[in-house]
């Protein structure tokens, strides 16, 4: 097996944990937006020093009710921002998350907060409540519950307010690196779910190489996220734990169905999310566009989106790769294979503009997500410019055609020679 390795782009901290991102946010950026959140139907943005004094006073009602260091603590709600604020709470108390989908049986809540010990657990809405104390008969080890929309989050506050802040802060240095941040539970899988252990060090790798390869995605102060996925899912929570590590400001949606709404008044430069998703978001977009009379308008403005798309993959409508470079081509891919020829090219979306010039929310700029390539805010050294598709090694295959896919290539005659990866990189401009 060949094999080959780069050097880190982030040092993860031996003693650090993910608490260390909301504090380091406070000092550095105090003033910059990091999360937004939904009051009375608009957004609003909290700087890093209200979030960090969020965080604080939900931990200190945790401690005050009697959450030791590395104690488990189910959090079972949809995507929203008491989700992120209780996360690093938890954290914030030294204890760990345990995530429970939103829409688990009363079964699966049982086992999922009995096999991992849970000693308190978090939910939204009065149903959750109601399937936890169903089965709190089978949780000996389940003393408190908080309910959001009941006002668990100010109930915690009151709880806590006799504690100071250093006494959390003393609380948050305890977990180091290794010591373990969540328990994700596995969906989809044959009979119960099993735990899956997550350090603070698996995020500090995962998100602070991401950050620190994509940064024209993350500069703080001018770009956002929109987070619409199940945070309970760790697809959702990286992308909660990313924005925060960069930071930029940071939005959760709880219900997809209002995603286009909140699309245009949120306005992010980029969004992250599943092909099915943004199959979604069309359809509903073309049924409210029919619903209104202009079904035949829209019809006909997403075939003349295809057929541009179409176009630029003709030798005549590609730029070259200097000019794509120069004009700071934007680009936003999906994988291609196997979800046909117009739901990726309904979704892709070029834009053309001055490198330099400060971000602005253009509706929709960015998408990416876990299937497919990531396709970056410009066209960096060594990528390989592909406006479709799935994203290619260095010798130019598709993943499809390197582990037998619809896509496969068939090869005919003797396999060519393969180059030293450091002179391919070299010639296309690359990183070595």
């Amino acid at each position: 097996m060949r094999e080959f390795s780069l050097p880190a782009l982030y040092e993860v901290p031996a003693d650090g944990n993910l608490t260390d991102i909301v504090r380091r946010n406070a000092e550095r950026h105090p003033d910059v937006a990091v999360i937004a959140r939904k009051v009375d139907g608009a957004w609003e943005d909290l700087t890093a020093t209200a979030f960090l004094a969020e965080v604080r006073a939900a931990a200190k009602g945790l401690m005050a009710s009697g959450v030791q260091p590395g104690d488990r603590v189910g959090l079972l709600s949809r995507t929203r921002y008491e989700w992120t604020l209780m996360d690093f709470a938890i954290w914030s108390a030294g204890a760990v998350t345990v995530p429970v989908y939103e829409t688990s049986s009363p079964e699966q809540i049982e086992w999922i907060l009995g096999d991992s010990g849970a000693v308190a657990c978090v939910v939204e809405t009065p149903g959750h409540a109601a399937s936890v104390e169903s089965v709190r008969g089978g949780l000996p080890a389940l003393k408190h519950v908080w309910q959001l929309d009941a006002g668990g989050v100010a109930e915690l506050e009151r709880a806590g307010a006799g504690l100071s802040d250093e006494a959390v802060d003393e609380r948050s240095a305890l977990a180091g690196a290794d010591d373990p941040a969540t328990i994700v539970y596995t969906s989809g899988t044959t009979g119960r779910p099993k735990g899956c252990v997550l350090t603070h060090r698996s995020f500090f790798a995962e998100c602070g190489n991401v950050v620190a390869r994509l940064k024209p995605l993350f500069r703080t102060g001018e770009c956002s996220v929109l987070l619409f996925l199940p945070v309970a899912h760790v697809f959702g929570r990286l992308v909660e734990v990313a924005a925060l590590m960069a930071p930029i400001r940071l939005g959760l949606v709880p219900d997809i169905k209002h995603l286009t709404d909140e699309l245009a008044s949120f306005r992010p430069t980029m969004v992250l999310g599943v092909p099915r998703v943004f199959e979604k978001v069309y359809n509903s977009a073309r049924a409210k566009a029919q619903a209104d009379g202009k079904g035949k308008i829209f019809d006909k403005a997403a075939e003349t989106a295809i057929a541009y798309s179409r176009a630029l993959d003709t030798p005549a409508g590609s730029l070259p790769r200097p000019e794509a470079e120069a004009q700071g081509l934007r680009q936003a891919g999906l994988q291609q294979a196997p979800h046909g020829p117009r739901r990726p090219r309904r979704v892709r979306d070029l834009r053309r503009r001055p490198a330099r010039r400060a971000a602005r929310p253009l509706l929709p700029r960015h998408r990416l997500h876990g299937a497919g390539g990531v396709r970056p805010d410009r066209v960096l050294r060594g990528h390989r410019l592909q406006p479709v598709g799935p994203p290619e090694d260095r010798h130019g295959r598709s993943a499809a055609a390197r582990f037998g896919g619809p896509h496969r290539r068939r090869r005919r005659g003797p396999a060519p020679r393969r180059a030293p990866l450091r002179p391919v990189l070299e010639q296309r401009g690359g990183d070595p």
